[in-house]
């Protein structure tokens, strides 16, 4: 639309924004005619002067109403709440459950030396252990057989 391109840079905008918003303008068309002056760039433009235009536009709107058949289709329904406001509650959960996690993970961590100790002494007692020189890969081969 005109009145978009002198305002911002219409090839950097998301195409899922622009037709976002473009819809909404659309959707709200009615309203936004009979609340702007005369002289506002919205009602000069030529697409949305069109009533033709404005009517195949209008077609192709959905709103997510549950008994629409493409709401339906795409399992979308209106809750009233921004998608934004969504994304945010939804990793305000996740990271509660995180923060839930962490002292587990934590306690977990802090008994990993008794249970190796552990596991290091029945090994010793019952001569799972061999004799050979101590490096990592070694150490390794003994703990993970140990902990086997």
């Amino acid at each position: 639309m005109e009145c978009a391109r002198e305002c911002m840079d219409v090839t950097k905008v998301n195409p899922g924004v622009a037709w976002t918003c473009l819809a909404s303008v659309i959707y709200h068309l009615d309203t936004l005619k009979s609340t702007l002056p005369s002289c506002h760039k919205l009602r000069s433009d030529r697409v949305l002067s069109d009533a033709s235009r404005c009517a195949r536009l209008q077609a192709l709107l959905f709103c997510g109403y549950e008994d629409e058949a493409i709401a339906q289709q795409h399992n979308l329904c209106t809750t009233g709440v921004p998608p934004h406001c969504s994304l945010l509650h939804s990793l305000q959960q996740v990271k509660g459950e995180v923060a839930k996690l962490i002292p587990s993970v934590e306690e977990q961590i802090g008994r990993l030396p008794v249970i190796l100790q552990t596991a290091l002494d029945e090994a010793v007692e019952a001569g799972r252990i061999e004799g050979a020189p101590i490096t990592t890969a070694n150490f390794e081969r003994t703990i993970m057989r140990v902990l086997d």
